[in-house]
């Protein structure tokens, strides 16, 4: 994280993708990392085969990478759409944390499946590739806009307690 914040970018990623072979089934989360980063660098063809070796992955930074890897791959269509809905269900305190008039505070310790915590821990990733990729945001904001035509809740969902992969 530290190369990345220095913008030795290329040398970081290098780090997370050595850390992968030597750990494939990635304890750490390694993955949600290099996923945000390569979408930020848009290296579609990377981030597809990283998609591809974790395809059943639940985690939130996964199933957004694979919302937005789809739709800059196959464009706005309907499995662009069905990915971007799959991932609001995965954790609905994204789009809630979105509509707030301030960014989320980075969580530290303990991440909840489902919570807040999850949600701006996700933000923090991925509001970077929002606004450096104008397409990106403007479909993003297309598909926010379409949700949220349908009354909302009167608030944010419970978290969830326990795995539940969709």
């Amino acid at each position: 994280m530290f190369l990345w914040a220095v913008d030795r970018r290329e040398e970081a990623m290098a780090h997370l993708q050595a850390m992968l072979e030597l750990n494939p089934n990635d304890n750490q989360g390694v993955r949600c990392l290099l996923a945000m980063w390569l979408l930020e660098l848009r290296r579609l063809d990377a981030l597809g085969a990283l998609l591809k070796q974790y395809r059943d992955d639940a985690m939130i930074e996964m199933v957004w990478a694979n919302a937005l890897w789809t739709f800059l791959t196959k464009g706005p269509e309907a499995a662009a759409r069905r990915c971007f809905r799959k991932a609001v269900e995965r954790n609905p305190h994204v789009m809630f944390l979105l509509l707030e008039k301030h960014a989320p505070e980075l969580p530290t310790g303990y991440i909840t499946v489902g919570g807040e915590d999850e949600a701006a821990s996700l933000l923090h990733h991925l509001l970077p590739v929002l606004g450096q990729h104008d397409d990106i945001g403007q479909w993003f904001a297309q598909e926010t806009r379409a949700l949220i035509s349908k009354p909302l809740p009167d608030g944010p969902p419970a978290p969830t307690r326990g795995w539940r992969p969709h």
